[in-house]
């Protein structure tokens, strides 16, 4: 999974952008950004505190497939 990609998503699922949502979350721009560095990978800390940010719990990050059901 491309968690870089995943919180693109889930961003623009909710009208918002990965910076302002880094930013809600306390991070820097950058840690998004670097991640494009390592092949789109965030640590789970990383996406922990989007997750936080964005008010989804965790399980739900990982759960495309059940996301993408859904929406058919």
């Amino acid at each position: 999974m491309d968690t870089r990609k995943r919180v693109e998503e889930l961003c623009a699922e909710r009208g918002v952008t990965p910076s302002a949502v880094a930013k809600m979350a306390g991070l820097n721009r950058s840690t998004f950004a670097s991640a494009k560095n390592r092949s789109g990978q965030l640590s789970v800390g990383t996406i922990e505190l989007f997750c936080e940010a964005l008010d989804i719990p965790l399980w739900y990050f990982f759960d495309v497939q059940g996301c993408r059901k859904a929406e058919t």
